[in-house]
């Protein structure tokens, strides 16, 4: 993770995907908005828009994205851990 990324509980999109130690179009895949299969974050358990509008930036739950991650046997960035060690 890169010293301009303040991590906090709730990111957009590519700072979630920096945080959680994927790539971009990782985090839009699990997410379903690849339109590809291997969903695993679901829209209101891990994720929500912005706004009301269908194009609204998405905003991810930290912790529960590392959580689903963890169930699937990914692997997590040490400093993300330890962030939601400090959060609990």
């Amino acid at each position: 993770m890169t010293g301009s990324t303040r991590l906090q509980r709730h990111l957009c999109t590519k700072a979630a995907a920096e945080a959680l130690g994927i790539a971009d179009s990782t985090i839009r895949k699990w997410s379903g908005l690849s339109g590809e299969p291997g969903v695993i974050f679901r829209e209101g358990d891990h994720w929500r828009r912005r706004g009301e509008a269908p194009q609204s930036p998405r905003i991810y739950d930290i912790r529960r994205c590392a959580e689903e991650m963890q169930l699937h046997g990914y692997y997590i960035p040490e400093t993300t851990r330890n962030f939601l060690t400090a959060d609990a």
